[in-house]
């Protein structure tokens, strides 16, 4: 298992069950794994308990998915398996990068705009909450004084 912790933010990427088909003829390599993004916990908690449920968050937070990527000897080069693992494998962990950088730059978007949706929701059911009881309070005090 190959664990990417590169800027400190508490998202790690993680990838395992690595299989690799080597065809010597093709000069190629593939490797085929599972990937996965752990992300911090208090992401993971808030996302859970929105009250928005928030049912279609990425797959990378509910399950891993399988990628892959291939490593091709260039014309002329002698073929290298070893050579070729790493190659195949440092390209599955850009193509994760950049599947996850999508993903998460769209959902935060996303995650956004319905947050900001929802809180000016429920910031104007409490203002008008609060502007009935006020003036009901307000009526209640001119009541009692005139008594």
């Amino acid at each position: 298992m190959y664990n990417f912790k590169h800027d400190g933010s508490g998202f790690k990427l993680q990838i395992f069950n690595e299989r690799y088909f080597t065809n010597a003829e093709k000069g190629t390599v593939t490797v085929k794994a599972d990937v996965y993004l752990k992300v911090p916990d208090i992401l993971y908690d808030t996302i859970n308990q929105w009250p928005l449920g928030f049912a279609d968050r990425p797959d990378f937070f509910a399950s891993p998915v399988t990628m892959s990527a291939t490593a091709v000897c260039a014309p002329g080069d002698t073929f290298d398996e070893e050579k070729g693992k790493k190659i195949a494998m440092a390209r599955l962990e850009a193509s994760a990068y950049e599947r996850f950088r999508k993903t998460m730059t769209n959902w935060v978007t996303r995650f956004n705009s319905e947050f900001v949706d929802y809180l000016n929701e429920k910031t104007a059911e409490f203002i008008n909450k609060a502007t009935m009881a006020a003036s009901h309070d307000r009526r209640y005090i001119n009541e009692i004084t005139r008594q």
